[in-house]
């Protein structure tokens, strides 16, 4: 029987990427929320949820670091994505014919360069495969999506520009979580290890912290 993965998004999603990408067979399953997926994994519904950490353009995931502490899940694996931001149309009309552009704010930041270039109009989508299937299922024919090569498969969308970021280096990393905690270790290989914990808010207690874990680290 073929894994279950959670991951907040739409199909087409960066992190529905990440999970085909990671788990070639498995069943990608899409939820509206990050709490919806994380839960998914905590109740056994999912055998893993893919959640992403932060990301190398946009930094930390904040509802990521709010929501972890309080979830019930291991850190069994990591996926460094590489983001490839796709300028997507419906294939009914032309580039000549585009006045607007669509996506998550954060993927309209990362291709400002030729955004501003194209002079188009800026609309702020829910997120990237969202965007592309308003798109593809309200049939707009004045309004670019930029979303990945999956949403646009997936949405029957027509790829304009290939590479419509301002750069190329653009990854974000994910932790591969479940309820069960991954047991198996391989001494060939190299592990990370991750940490979650709170401070008072006191002075110096961050230094207190490291001069505490600095001897384990290094061991």
């Amino acid at each position: 029987m073929s894994k279950k993965i959670s991951f907040q998004g739409v199909e087409g999603a960066y992190s529905h990427l990440a999970v085909q990408e990671f788990f070639p067979n498995a069943k990608a399953i899409p939820c509206k929320t990050f709490e919806l997926a994380i839960a998914a994994a905590e109740s056994g519904d999912v055998d893993y949820a893919m959640i992403p950490i932060e990301n190398s353009a946009a930094g930390r995931v904040a509802d990521i670091h709010r929501l972890l502490p309080k979830s019930d899940l291991h850190i069994n694996f990591e996926h460094f994505q590489k983001v490839e931001h796709k300028l997507l149309i419906h294939p009914e009309t032309e580039q000549a014919h585009i006045k607007k552009i669509i996506s998550h704010e954060q993927a309209l930041a990362q291709c400002s360069e030729k955004i501003q270039h194209l002079d188009y109009d800026i609309l702020i989508g829910a997120d990237t495969a969202g965007s592309a299937k308003y798109i593809a299922e309200q049939k707009i024919l004045d309004t670019a999506a930029i979303a990945s090569s999956l949403a646009a498969k997936i949405y029957g969308l027509k790829t304009i520009d290939e590479s419509f970021a301002n750069s190329s280096n653009n990854i974000t990393r994910f932790y591969v979580m479940s309820k069960n905690e991954n047991k198996e270790f391989n001494p060939d290989q190299t592990y990370f290890s991750s940490f979650l914990f709170s401070l008072n808010n006191t002075p110096g207690s961050l230094l207190k912290l490291w001069e505490g874990l600095l001897p384990i680290m290094s061991i």
